[in-house]
């Protein structure tokens, strides 16, 4: 039985001999949490769930929140998970609401299994009755974002920057620090990392979104109720962020997009390349638990941690290395050659599709395309493209069974002939393209 290939940060676990010994989590503390105004004028907004909160919030709290002063938890459930006390940002919903969304039913047995068990675990797993491919806490969630917004400000009003993550999103603290002294609280600022439903762009949530004060209070006072006004329609939404993009569009704000620094990607599925390169890191999301801690232990690690974290640092630390060694084939493996748009909105082009009759074909296929760095075949098609991704395993669904290939010659070029990043550029709000 052929052993599976570790994830980039699991690699990076046992190279450092970190996988399954205590994690030191003092590990850079003091140093890398100046107690600055700045910092003590961030706002941190986590939303998460009941069903996942207590394996995501005390890692991501010792991680990467771990030199956060304002930190508050907004869940589908009031409950202490050790120190850190969630809300439950649903209780307000009327009544009314509840009753034409299904999801509210699994709000109200979960409600119930608390009461009765102290613990959710009975509610793990159940499905939208309506949607049953989806999770029922999933579709749940979409009714968070727009309240999460009027809470954060109740709780913790006037301060400069809020800003809202998902419990499996990243922040890299320092790069924050460094940046956010280049806006002004003061202006109606919405920046986040655009993603796209159609041709309409929106704020992706699992990315990150900054709120400036100003915006803070011209959606939570000046517009005050507007959370209540949007819960009929997000029935009908896919998406809590794309209903709070959508209400910040009806007040006169634009999305201010800050990519690729704001990144819905985690470091193997990162499409490197030169947009993807001397930028500094800001946010990374899709982190599990171990992700968090081998990445803190990466940051704490580094050995000049004055100098910007950049994508191009994060390559040749967590991913060269491993994606070097991989074989000529890797079985079920993607390595996203077929995917234009990873969840990121960056659009590449060279990535193309044909039709092939097997992995060799599809090999050839990409060596003869001069731009071509990676390929992959599921067993119907060709993808190829010029970014260079990782990737991760991809059992076999659906009929599909992934098999993926690198052209290490042309990457091993490719890397040569980039700059050395000596000089980080942070984004420029004003230079940036807004949605």
């Amino acid at each position: 039985m052929k052993q599976p290939v570790p994830g980039v940060l699991e690699k990076y676990w046992e190279k450092e001999g970190a996988l399954n010994k205590e994690f030191n989590w003092a590990v850079g503390e003091v140093s890398m949490c100046p107690d600055t105004e700045l910092a003590n004028n961030i706002v941190i907004a986590v939303k998460t769930g009941a069903s996942e909160a207590s394996e995501k919030i005390p890692t991501l709290m010792q991680t990467s929140l771990r030199c956060a002063k304002n930190v508050f938890f907004f869940s589908d459930l009031e409950q202490d998970i050790g120190p850190y006390h969630l809300h439950d940002v649903l209780a307000d919903i009327s009544p009314e609401v509840k009753k034409q969304d299904g999801a509210f039913e699994f709000y109200r047995l979960q409600q119930e299994a608390w009461g009765r068990d102290g613990n959710v675990s009975s509610m793990k797993g159940m499905k939208d009755p309506k949607s049953p491919n989806d999770l029922a806490a999933w579709t749940l969630d979409k009714y968070k974002n727009t309240h999460i917004l009027e809470k954060v400000w109740e709780f913790a009003p006037d301060k400069e920057w809020y800003i809202v993550i998902d419990a499996d999103t990243y922040v890299v603290w320092s790069n924050l620090l460094h940046w956010l002294p280049s806006l002004d609280s003061a202006k109606n600022m919405f920046l986040g990392s655009v993603a796209f439903i159609g041709s309409t762009g929106f704020a992706h949530g699992g990315s990150g979104t900054v709120f400036s004060r100003s915006l803070m209070y011209d959606y939570a006072v000046t517009h005050n109720g507007t959370a209540a006004r949007l819960d009929s329609k997000i029935h009908n939404s896919c998406c809590g962020d794309v209903m709070v993009s959508e209400a910040l569009k009806e007040y006169g704000n634009d999305l201010i997009n800050i990519q690729p620094e704001f990144s819905g990607q985690k470091p193997g599925t990162i499409p490197y390349y030169t947009d993807y390169w001397c930028q500094p890191s800001l946010t990374m999301h899709h982190y599990n638990a171990e992700d968090m801690k081998a990445f803190h232990q990466f940051e704490s690690g580094r050995e000049n941690k004055s100098i910007p974290l950049t994508w191009a640092e994060i390559f040749g630390r967590l991913v060269r290395d491993q994606l070097q060694s991989m074989p000529a084939m890797q079985e079920d493996w993607d390595n996203y050659s077929s995917v234009v748009d990873v969840g990121s909105g960056i659009l590449y082009e060279g990535v193309k599709r044909s039709t092939t009759q097997n992995f060799e074909e599809c090999a050839a296929t990409c060596e003869a395309n001069s731009e071509c760095v990676q390929y992959a075949f599921d067993g119907e098609a060709c993808y190829w493209g010029k970014a260079i991704r990782l990737g991760e395993r991809m059992m076999p669904k659906d009929g599909k069974r992934w098999r993926s290939g690198w052209n290490q010659t042309r990457i091993l070029d490719w890397i040569s002939k980039q700059p050395r990043c000596d000089i980080v550029k942070f984004p420029d709000w004003r230079e940036s393209t807004h949605y």
